[in-house]
């Protein structure tokens, strides 16, 4: 069980992070008026696990 709880809060602190990178990405490319990351991908990395 112990194991357990590490592992999720790996995964969540790893997850929050790409999620964060990607974020700032589509926000950069945005800003550059270049290709956007897909809405659809988005959502999906906060229903991953983000807060």
């Amino acid at each position: 069980m112990k194991y357990l709880i590490i592992y999720l809060v790996i995964y969540l602190v790893i997850i929050n992070i790409i999620t964060f990178i990607i974020f700032g990405l589509d926000k950069y490319f945005a800003i550059k008026n270049k290709f956007r990351i897909i809405e659809a991908t988005l959502f999906c990395l906060c229903i991953m696990g983000t807060f």
